[in-house]
């Protein structure tokens, strides 16, 4: 007999966050409750994605911050919440959390920081 190895899908979904900035970073959410940020690039007409944070898993949690540097250098904090949490988050069907993009410091409790976040797409 022969098997077939069945390895378990992946769902992914890909949001472009445009930030008031000018940069573009991305939010990957990747099954139920894991996400990450990357960027994408354009080499020779093609697109690559490159993730540039670790995976996050907001499964038994309200939500999730963590910092993290385009490849230009510069550094913002990004938080995901299950509910609205900061005042100027939006909530994101595609990805289906709350989200704000700051840079400086801040705290998870904090919450009237500027959102940088200008628009958003799903790739």
């Amino acid at each position: 007999m022969h098997y077939k190895e069945q390895l378990p899908r992946v769902d992914e979904t890909y949001l472009e966050l445009m930030l008031t900035t000018g940069d573009s970073v991305v939010l990957v959410k990747q099954n139920q409750s894991f996400y990450a940020m990357g960027e994408i690039y354009r080499n020779q007409g093609e697109y690559t994605f490159e993730r540039t944070s670790a995976w996050v898993d907001i499964g038994n949690t309200t939500g999730a911050m963590w910092a993290f540097t385009t490849k230009a250098g510069t550094g913002y904090k990004l938080k995901i919440a299950k509910s609205q949490e900061d005042t100027s988050s939006f909530y994101n069907e595609a990805v289906g959390v709350y989200l704000t993009v700051s840079d400086g410091d801040r705290e998870y409790n904090d919450i009237n920081v500027t959102n940088l976040i200008s628009a958003a797409s799903v790739l």
